[in-house]
């Protein structure tokens, strides 16, 4: 029985002295990335491959229109004005305290 529990607590001790360099090195590293696990990053950057090159395609696609639609509106500036809004405000690079959940994505314009 004394030897059972001899090894409990010898394998506690033992996790207690090699997990506290892990999670030094595992606060560290986070410190290092602004505070953003490598998951997060590896995520943001992936994400940010197909986001952006959408996001500049809409923003391009929204300005010709919003260009031919003051000729089409008899000079009316607030509906162009209201396309270019829509397209060409808004979010073009995903962050990581976007993939987290803190900030809102955008990908229209408010």
């Amino acid at each position: 029985m004394k030897a059972d529990r001899r090894l409990r607590i010898a394998l506690v001790v033992l996790a207690a002295v090699w997990l506290t360099p892990v999670s030094q090195a595992r606060a560290a590293q986070a410190e290092e990335n602004g505070g953003h696990s490598p998951i997060v990053i590896v995520g943001t950057v992936l994400t940010n491959i197909v986001y952006f090159p959408s996001k500049l395609i809409y923003a391009a696609v929204g300005g010709v229109v919003g260009a031919l639609a003051y000729p089409l509106t008899a000079g009316d500036s607030d509906v162009s004005t209201a396309i270019w809004d829509a397209s060409c405000r808004g979010t073009y690079v995903v962050t990581p305290d976007m993939m987290e959940g803190k900030e809102r994505i955008r990908f229209s314009g408010p």
